[in-house]
């Protein structure tokens, strides 16, 4: 038996990581499998869960987040799209989920952004409308309304001023018809002749829909979005086949707690809730197996109503994508859109008011799904004109058409037959009464007519045995009236049960009927389900099969049907097969209780569904008993009415005996006559009596026992009933005291994350001061360090001066015995020494050198504390190359501050120094050399 078709989208999260590498892929609250794509596992808890914790469920097809929006058309959307449009099948595509799950980009996917280019973000009612428009000559049509605040707006009648003002557009009227469906009065059809005009129209409509923002979706729609495609397929002198492809995107569920609405927004949360409630109202009563199907509330929204006829898989191809969030803060709501999938699973059958086909259901369905495929087969045929094939199944077909037809009428007429035989059942009763009404008329006309001698001779000696036997007191004639009355009230007894015994071959042949529509049900799905496969004459070669079988078990149910109702002339037969069906009827109540009892707390509406089932069968025992007593007592006046006439004939006889010797042997043969036909009429009756009073207690016995039986069952039901409600409402109440502490947690670690961001803004912050002046600390530094390598300079400069004056004093002394004229050297030289002395004390004692020495090591010991190791020194070879040979500087490179690399501030301190050295080098360039 087909069904719907389920498909679970999860969506990604922005602080999702990347997938692990085992067969397990955890998506916050939702779990998939690699290896099992219909696999699905939501856990409240945030590590792996199994248990009773862990709720596992397995659907068509499951996408993870990871998924593209190829993936999703090509193994859900795809298959509903090809059998509109090569099976002349209608097709509905529906996208469910709470608020911001992702129904809409699903759906419509860049349909803004992108224009008419294919891209990979594509929504599946574009990719749809590309692949529906690859086949050629049919003509097309598109509309797009939506379903705001309980109204249908037509959202390509008119632009709108804004997206939230669908009330300054007059509201359109969803109209209902027992074969054609459900439509918009006056909706707009626009005719589209190519894919893009087609996406251009849609993208038109998509523009005008309410959207508004919320705390859980800033683009959240509001009301519910349908686009649908009609499709016209014209062939030469036969009528046009007419399809609808629709596209579905439901306005997300929302709690206002978590939504944050207020005013309008409230009030369409309310109007989008309450529709997708009555939603949910009428796939759940669709769900139930079609003998405990009751009521189905379509009209009680305009949603449910306009999709009614696509929640039928027996006529309509119909997928459900169903979208959820893996945050664990909406695991609730997950688990309550999924199951919203599971019960959309459990559809299976016709839905609406196409439950109870009439008095031969099997055979309307299969003369109906016979035209369905002399239809399609009708369209091939257009294509393959020369193919012979196609023409001999159609021949074929049309023979088993033929042939179901004459099935209906011979079912029509043994009904008829069975229903003529169960009504003379009904007038047994009734020919016992015009029998003894036969007997006395007859008894009249024998008294009109003129015995035979023979006969007065006979008549004359019976009349002196009746004389003898009616001056006396007769206890036999006594007996045999007792006994007659008794008869009559057994008579009453049997004519009551026979009324008894027609309601319960009713009540079997209804059960019979419903059973069979189910039966043809399946094989009806079967072969619809099976002609959406393929195309090709094959397909139609297993439907004629599959209908061979339909028909087939049809005869045999045919045949089933005439033996059982031959049975039902047995009166006794007829009532040892009611308390069967009473028995095996108790029996299916308890199993029905019995699982009701171990059923999860979702079954509560079955409990109530059993409980009304047994109240109303108790109510049909009740309506029976009536109905008896009422019958017996009618029957009790009837033959009552019957007996005084018979004692008032019989007075008369008694009466007219004085008159005339003659007229009373007469009329006392023919009472005798009637007397003994009379006497062995109430034999028979007296043992049909028995054994009809026999069965009856049993009877009796057996239905009080029932009806103990089911009085305690609906005790033990309420009782069940009682002890579910009370543990739902602990359960209801552990829940919400569990979803306060949740709550509270919540609250408590964003405060703590409120202080701890507070926390790291503050540690940042001095992080960053420390940062500065650890980089102002190494610039110092790094000056420091050059200053150092200054003075390092310097030094070794000054160890050159050194060894320059002691070349001055080795030429001086060379120099003592060349020049008499001139004053003593060695008093020269002693007071050269004592100048250099006087400088080096000056230099040791210049307080700008002890100032800079000791800020020097200041600064090397923080930073040896503080900072990382300084940048190495640089060498001295600088200076050394940048002096030329002979050690001499030239005067312009000491008044411009000396090297490239040797700081300013050097310069300038050691000025006095180079002017000394100048003043050295002029005295020994005036001393002539050793030589």
């Amino acid at each position: 038996m087909s069904s719907i078709r389920v498909a679970v989208r999860i969506r990604p999260l922005p602080d999702m990581p990347s997938p692990s590498k085992s067969n397990i892929q955890k998506h916050g609250c939702v779990s998939t499998l690699l290896d099992d794509e219909t696999f699905l596992q939501v856990s409240s808890g945030g590590s792996e869960t199994t248990g009773s914790d862990a709720d596992e469920q397995k659907y068509d097809y499951v996408f993870p987040p990871a998924s593209s929006q190829s993936n999703l058309y090509e193994n859900t959307a795809k298959r509903v799209v090809l059998a509109s449009r090569d099976y002349s099948r209608d097709g509905t595509i529906f996208f469910y989920g709470q608020t911001g799950a992702g129904k809409s980009y699903s759906c419509f996917g860049d349909i803004l952004k992108a224009g008419n280019a294919a891209t990979d973000e594509n929504g599946v009612v574009v990719r749809g409308i590309r692949e529906l428009f690859e086949e050629e000559g049919v003509q097309r049509s598109v509309s797009f309304y939506e379903i705001f605040k309980e109204r249908v707006y037509d959202l390509l009648a008119t632009t709108k001023a804004s997206k939230n003002v669908g009330a300054k557009i007059p509201s359109l009227n969803v109209r209902t018809h027992p074969t054609k469906g459900s439509w918009i009065e006056g909706a707009a059809e626009i005719n589209v002749d190519s894919a893009d005009a087609c996406i251009d129209a849609v993208r038109k409509g998509f523009k005008q829909r309410a959207i508004g923002s919320t705390a859980m979706n800033e683009q959240s729609s509001r009301s519910h979005g349908v686009v649908r495609l009609k499709n016209v397929r014209k062939t030469k002198g036969k009528t046009p086949i007419v399809t609808y492809l629709t596209f579905v995107d439901l306005a997300g569920s929302e709690r206002q707690t978590d939504a944050k609405t207020t005013g309008e927004r409230l009030k369409e949360a309310s109007s989008i809730n309450k529709s997708l409630s009555t939603l949910g109202s009428v796939i759940f009563a669709l769900g139930k197996p079609g003998n405990d199907r009751e009521h189905v509330p379509f009209r009680d929204s305009k949603l449910t109503l306009l999709l009614r006829n696509s929640l039928d898989p027996a006529t309509c191809e119909t997928c459900v994508v169903v979208n959820v969030s893996p945050c664990p803060k909406q695991y609730f709501e997950t688990t309550s859109t999924l199951k919203f999938a599971r019960r959309v699973k459990m559809i299976k059958g016709t839905a609406g008011g196409k439950f109870d086909a009439g008095p031969n259901p099997e055979v309307a369905d299969l003369v109906k799904e016979i035209g369905r495929l002399k239809m399609e087969l009708t369209n091939k045929n257009a294509e393959e004109a020369n193919t012979t094939t196609t023409v001999e199944k159609d021949l074929q077909i049309r023979q088993y058409a033929r042939r179901v037809e004459q099935l209906a009428s011979s079912t029509d007429e043994t009904f008829n037959r069975y229903r003529a035989k169960a009504m003379e059942d009904n007038y047994i009763a009734k020919l016992h009464n015009a029998t003894i009404k036969n007997l006395l008329l007859k008894l009249q006309n024998n008294l009109n007519q003129d015995p035979s001698e023979d006969d007065l001779a006979t008549l004359c000696e019976e009349i002196d045995i009746l004389r003898r036997k009616t001056e006396l007191p007769n206890p036999e004639i006594g007996y045999w009236r007792m006994k007659y009355e008794e008869s009559v009230s057994d008579n009453n007894e049997v004519k009551s049960l026979r009324a008894v015994n027609e309601n319960l071959v009713k009540e079997k042949q209804l059960l019979q009927q419903q059973a069979e529509t189910q039966q043809a049900l399946v094989a009806k799905n079967q072969a619809a389900s099976a002609s959406n496969e393929t195309a090709t004459a094959r397909e139609a070669e297993r439907q004629i099969k599959s209908l061979q079988d339909n028909v087939e078990s049809l005869e045999n149910k045919l045949d089933g049907t005439t033996k059982a109702n031959q049975t039902l002339s047995d009166n006794n037969a007829q009532l040892k097969s009611h308390l069967n069906a009473a028995t095996i009827q108790a029996a299916k109540i308890e199993h029905e209780m019995s699982q009701a009892s171990i059923s999860s707390l979702h079954d509560k509406k079955d409990l109530e569904d059993t409980k009304a089932q047994v109240t109303k069968y108790l109510a049909t025992i009740k309506m029976g008993k009536e109905l008896v007593a009422k019958l017996k007592h009618d029957h009790e006046e009837e033959m009552s009415q019957l007996q005084t006439e018979l004692f008032q004939q019989s007075e008369e006889l008694v009466r007219s005996k004085d008159e005339s010797d003659n007229d009373l042997k007469v009329k006392l043969a023919a009472a005798f006559k009637d007397n003994a036909v009379l006497v062995q009429r109430l034999k028979s009756i007296t043992e049909e009596r028995d054994s009809t009073r026999s069965q009856l207690e049993e009877a009796v016995t057996t239905i009080e026992s029932l009806e103990a039986d089911l009085s305690s069952a609906r005790k033990d039901v309420e009782t069940e009933m009682m002890e579910r409600e009370a543990g739902h409402k602990k359960r209801t109440n552990e829940l919400e005291a569990e979803n306060a502490r949740a709550y509270e947690r919540a609250d408590k670690w964003e405060r703590i994350a409120e202080e701890n961001t507070s926390k790291v803004q503050t540690l940042t912050q001095e992080v960053k001061r420390l940062n500065k002046k650890r980089s102002d600390d190494a610039f110092e530094l790094e000056n420091l360090q050059e200053d150092m390598d200054t003075m390092t300079s310097n030094v070794k400069f000054l160890q050159g001066e050194n060894q320059e004056l002691e070349e001055i004093i080795s030429r001086l002394e060379n120099m003592q015995g060349l020049d008499a004229g001139m004053s003593d050297p060695l008093e020269q030289q002693r007071e050269f020494e004592e100048e250099e002395e006087e400088e080096e004390e000056e230099e040791e004692t210049n307080p700008e050198d002890l100032l800079m020495e000791q800020r020097a090591r200041q600064v090397l010991e923080e930073a040896t504390l503080n900072l990382p190791p300084s940048p190495p020194p640089m060498e001295t070879s600088v200076y050394e190359d940048a002096m030329p040979d002979e050690n001499v500087i030239p005067d312009e490179n000491i008044e411009s501050g000396g090297s490239a690399s040797s700081p300013p501030s050097a310069s300038k301190q050691f000025s006095p120094v180079v002017e000394r050295r100048q003043t050295r080098r002029s005295v020994l360039g005036a001393l002539p050399d050793n030589e």
